[in-house]
């Protein structure tokens, strides 16, 4: 029985130990995380030295993939690629980390040349790998590659799995300027948001497309949408357009029903 009892003693310490290890670590992780989000770099640093001392970063991918995400947001794009390549065994959310950030900085070609090497090691795009391209190819206009990743897309069956990227592949044809292609995504998403609306609606209204966008409008509406402060900006635009005081006086009771005059 005395040795049963010190047996549990021990098994007790020892679970006490783990969960203080796991608690420790997800300070750790939480603290990387605000000094990118507050863009605290001399910190960020500092935490890094630590890790690196205590010959954590080859092991942890996490706090590595933490460590990029940090050094992306600050723009130290040179030092995020070094820590990436100290990691022994790299996952999505590491590449993730690493394409994310050249595509926040514009440096298109080499998220695209990562996007391709990820795959080369045997690693699969998941669905923010893909919406981070597609923001690339929006960004500059690259509609070929954007094709490219939709067929891609279609391939692997995620167009109707996954919201996220119905919504990015919308965004990015309507900034290549190719309306009927998003307007044929949108049509195919299997599941809609408000996003995904406004997305269609913003892009028309950017254009000069005031009656297309309030077309997306009434049939939003009809679907069960309800339209966020985002979706209303954009109505606004497109209302200035058409120069319809109809319909501005229609948005503008919808607005003040909804309480966001006073809160936005």
């Amino acid at each position: 029985m005395e040795l049963a009892r010190r047996g549990l003693e021990g098994s007790d310490s020892l679970v006490t130990e783990k969960e203080k290890n796991f608690e420790d670590h997800a300070k750790l992780l939480s603290l990387i995380k605000s000094c990118g989000e507050q863009k605290n770099l001399h910190r960020g640093v500092i935490v890094h030295a630590n890790l690196h001392k205590k010959g954590l970063l080859q092991k942890d991918v996490y706090a590595s993939t933490a460590l990029i995400s940090m050094y992306a947001r600050c723009g130290k794009l040179i030092t995020a690629k070094e820590v990436f390549d100290q990691i022994l065994i790299r996952n999505v959310v590491a590449w993730n980390a690493l394409i994310s950030g050249y595509v926040q900085h514009g440096l298109v070609d080499v998220a695209f040349t990562c996007f391709e090497q990820m795959q080369d090691e045997g690693v699969s795009p998941n669905a923010i790998t893909f919406t981070c391209i597609l923001k690339a190819c929006g960004r500059i206009g690259l509609i070929q590659k954007g094709e490219k990743v939709h067929a891609e897309i279609i391939k692997r069956g995620l167009l109707g799995r996954d919201i996220l990227i119905g919504n990015a592949l919308v965004d990015m044809y309507i900034k290549c300027g190719r309306f009927s292609k998003a307007k044929g995504v949108f049509d195919m998403l299997l599941h809609r948001n408000t996003v995904s609306w406004t997305i269609l609606i913003a892009g028309y209204a950017q254009h000069g497309l005031g009656n297309e966008a309030m077309s997306c409008y009434d049939r939003m509406r009809n679907e069960g949408f309800s339209p966020d402060a985002v979706t209303f900006g954009c109505l606004l635009k497109a209302c200035s357009k058409i120069q319809s005081s109809v319909k501005v006086e229609e948005i503008h009771r919808e607005i003040k029903k909804q309480g966001l005059l006073e809160k936005n």
